[in-house]
């Protein structure tokens, strides 16, 4: 992040950091931005900036890692997801089977987190390009109005 004096806090340059949190604050800066600011920093504090020739970091000493010399800069967990989503495609002649592993391995998760809402979708759509009688159509029919289908409907094109 960059402090109101426009100085970069938490500057990582030049050395490998033990862990490098990047959030909404998180910003990238151009190399001789990261190089002014840690000559200045040790300017300040009298610690040598000799650039290493391999990493551009400065030697022992110096202000190579960390920001403000002696500065630690405590990592901001992200923030929990709050939503969740997801679609797929189940065989319709193990529907059951299918729908059973989804209801185990997804559902049982997210249905016994505490205040959690789920809504589960079932989305339905058949290209039957030798038609349908009309047995089948009054059966299809009766049982989604009798499952409770918001909508359904077979179409003539």
């Amino acid at each position: 992040s960059v402090s109101a004096e426009g100085r970069f806090e938490g500057l990582a340059f030049g050395a490998p950091a033990a862990a490098i949190y990047v959030d909404a604050a998180s910003v990238l800066v151009k190399p001789d931005a990261a190089r002014a600011q840690i000559g200045a920093e040790a300017a300040e504090t009298g610690a040598s900036t000799t650039p290493d020739a391999h990493t551009g970091a400065a030697e022992p000493g110096g202000a190579a890692a960390g920001g403000n010399a002696g500065s630690v800069v405590e990592p901001v967990a992200p923030a929990p997801a709050r939503r969740f989503f997801g679609a797929i495609e189940i065989d319709p002649n193990r529907a059951g089977r299918d729908m059973g592993r989804v209801a185990e391995e997804v559902l049982q998760h997210l249905t016994t987190l505490p205040g959690g809402k789920v809504t589960v979708t079932v989305d339905i759509q058949a290209e039957l390009p030798g038609g349908v009688s009309d047995d089948v159509r009054r059966a299809v029919d009766e049982n989604c109005r009798t499952l409770g289908f918001k909508s359904q409907g077979f179409e003539e094109s």
